[in-house]
């Protein structure tokens, strides 16, 4: 459609700084998460909403299932980044309690990019 897609299957996420819904890009044991991804692309915000089951390697580690909404938006120097989410534990499938998580990032650079100020709250 141009402004709107939708992704299915195993991927590899990272929104803002990466603390909340990350890839750990940089371990051995990369986190991805089976589910689908629907993405809005708007003049306003770039808006992602997704519900997928959390995987570390090739298995489950957890069980946990959950959704979330990511906001983004840059322009110019600088960049903010809202991040809400909730994850659901599951185990002998009996659900547990929801886990919700929110993530705020702002990031200005300076001095033609050569300084980047950057400040992140996240809450569990």
């Amino acid at each position: 459609m141009g402004y709107a897609s939708v992704t299915m299957g195993r991927q590899a996420l990272n929104y803002g700084s990466g603390t909340l819904i990350g890839s750990n890009e940089w371990s051995a044991n990369r986190n991805t998460r089976d589910g689908f991804v629907f993405d809005l692309d708007v003049s306003m915000a770039d808006v992602t909403l997704g519900y997928a089951a959390r995987m570390s390697g090739d298995s489950l580690t957890n069980g946990a299932s959950g959704y979330w909404l990511n906001a983004a938006k840059a322009d110019g120097d600088w960049s903010a980044n809202l991040l809400y989410g909730s994850d659901v534990m599951t185990t002998d499938d009996v659900e547990g309690d929801a886990l919700t998580y929110m993530g705020l990032d702002l990031s200005y650079a300076m001095m033609g990019g050569s300084l980047n100020l950057d400040v992140s709250y996240n809450t569990i």
